[in-house]
């Protein structure tokens, strides 16, 4: 069973794994897939920065 594409995580994709999204265009290239674990990591980073800051507003 595949999920839907508002079901899939960000993860999925970053695994390089052949999902039916990219079945046309083969995998996904090592280099994109490094610049795109760079992304998502920062990305993960802001939300934790602003979860934190948030958690700081609240007086915790």
């Amino acid at each position: 069973m595949t999920k839907r594409s508002s079901e899939r995580t960000s993860t999925d994709w970053l695994s390089g794994a052949s999902t039916p999204e990219n079945l046309e265009t083969g995998p996904v290239p090592p280099r994109m897939l490094a610049l795109a674990r760079k992304l998502q990591a920062a990305i993960d980073e802001r939300n934790r920065q602003m979860e934190a800051d948030a958690d700081v507003k609240k007086g915790k």
